[in-house]
């Protein structure tokens, strides 16, 4: 069979339906190609999504990080806190020797003067009926297990008064 047509008319058929043929396969690439974009734009919110979520994370970590922190050097303070107190109570507890004290002063006597320097000395002042009791307490203290090198400052009496006294000493 032999075609008659122009050969300019089947070229521009040609032309026309490689033209709708070239269209539908663009319009198939461009759907094709914005599909896959939007694909990636939802893995791109997803990835982002897991960096947020892991930038909370990161955050929550640096926070307990961060009281870990805090609770180790609160927990450091307390033991020097505990080392101290530990440190105090194997030398002279104040609220024992004020205690005992009742005990140790014996009739006859009233101090009006107590003083604990920090150099670790001691010192008594008071007013007795007679040497004899001021003697009894400078011994009863020199027997308590937190003094020694006790001894009489001085000691004065007038007549018709009571023994004035001051007596010194050293703590553990």
């Amino acid at each position: 069979m032999i075609n008659l047509m122009p050969r300019e008319f089947l070229l521009e058929q040609r032309y026309k339906s490689y033209k709708k043929f070239s269209i539908l396969i663009l319009i198939s690439v461009i759907l094709i190609v914005i599909s896959y974009s939007n694909i990636l734009n939802k893995r791109l919110e997803g990835y982002k999504r897991g960096i947020h979520t892991i930038e909370n994370e990161v955050n929550n970590f640096q926070n307990i990080i961060d009281t870990e922190e805090e609770i180790y050097l609160l927990v450091k303070d307390i033991d020097y806190k505990i080392q101290k107190i530990n440190s105090l109570s194997s030398s002279l507890n104040h609220s024992y020797l004020l205690n005992d004290l009742n005990f140790l002063i014996p009739k006859g006597i009233w101090l009006t003067y107590f003083k604990i320097d920090g150099d670790k000395g001691v010192g008594f002042r008071g007013e007795g009926l007679g040497n004899a009791e001021v003697v009894e307490v400078l011994d009863s203290l020199e027997a308590y297990q937190f003094f020694y090198d006790m001894d009489i400052d001085f000691m004065n009496q007038k007549e018709g008064e009571r023994v004035k006294f001051y007596l010194k000493g050293r703590y553990y």
